[in-house]
């Protein structure tokens, strides 16, 4: 029994990702081997041009199928997987795309992000894939700062504060910077034989749900020199957050816009969103950390 994004998980099978222990309370996510899957009754609703994976509804459910990886029937809090076997590539896409479709049906948006805990606060990076997220946040950590999440940043709208929720104590980093920031190389493992991404375990991780501070969204510039910070207006800020969410493709055609509009902008009065643009390479990363900490530690 694990826990990863506030959900109690019951599996069939032993995770290889480094998942949090099961805390008190019953499973919110029962997650087993699939009987057959009746393909004649899916409904194609939308292709992701990145990942190309298909989503498909069936009745009242999902059915998520990656190429060459796996199916998952989400019925509910039931998640049905259905591969030759129980791969690590078939965790990675359980614990991305199908946890932030689970969290989205919750009501609860999944940002692209990764986070970490300053001063016990959470802190995002929100980008697409090569995006600097990763990167960024691996630097905090390796200075002390706790991990929060990496790739699926949970945003949860309480009274009277915004709070993010945990994922689990890996980092997916490509190889450069897992050299870079793992302690011990010999750690490392390969997410696929032909992905040059490695998982990268964490030991400073924090378990706990935060009130959410800032999310910065990085750009990298070569033409630039210095770090600049543009804070967003919250009009522009709700469309970043649309922009970002997870699984933004799916949730533009499940989700009624009006709605979610309201959702990401009730965040966004309360939740500063800014613009993060610094010079290219890992050296610059030095710079850019103590202009996102004096940001921070000048409010």
């Amino acid at each position: 029994m694990s826990h990863a994004y506030g959900y109690n998980i019951r599996a069939d099978v032993e995770f290889v990702t480094p998942v949090g222990s099961f805390v008190e309370g019953a499973a919110e996510i029962q997650y087993r081997r699939s009987s057959p899957i009746d393909y004649q009754q899916a409904v194609l609703i939308y292709t992701s041009p990145t990942s190309h994976i298909r989503f498909y509804r069936i009745g009242h459910s999902d059915l998520l199928r990656v190429p060459e990886v796996a199916d998952f029937f989400v019925e509910g809090s039931h998640v049905f997987w259905q591969a030759a076997s129980h791969t690590p590539m078939v965790e990675i896409f359980f614990f991305g795309p199908v946890c932030s479709l689970l969290l989205e049906r919750h009501g609860i948006p999944a940002l692209h992000a990764s986070a970490v805990s300053i001063d016990g606060r959470a802190v995002g990076f929100l980008a697409a894939s090569h995006g600097g997220k990763s990167t960024l946040a691996a630097h905090f950590i390796q200075l002390g700062y706790p991990m929060i999440t990496d790739d699926v940043l949970p945003v949860e709208v309480t009274d009277p504060e915004i709070r993010v929720r945990p994922g689990y104590p890996q980092m997916k980093l490509w190889h450069e910077q897992a050299i870079r920031f793992c302690d011990d190389p010999r750690q490392l493992r390969r997410l696929h034989q032909n992905l040059n991404k490695y998982a990268v375990p964490v030991s400073n991780f924090c378990s706990e749900w935060l009130p959410l501070d800032t999310l910065y969204l990085p750009e990298r510039n070569d033409n630039v020199n210095e770090v600049r910070i543009d804070p967003l207006t919250p009009a522009a800020a709700t469309i970043e957050l649309m922009r970002y969410a997870f699984s933004a493709g799916v949730m533009s055609v499940l989700a009624d816009q009006r709605q979610r509009w309201k959702l990401f902008a009730n965040i966004t009065r309360q939740v500063g969103v800014k613009r993060l643009i610094y010079p290219s390479g890992l050296e610059n990363l030095p710079r850019v950390q103590d202009a996102i900490l004096h940001d921070i530690w000048a409010k």
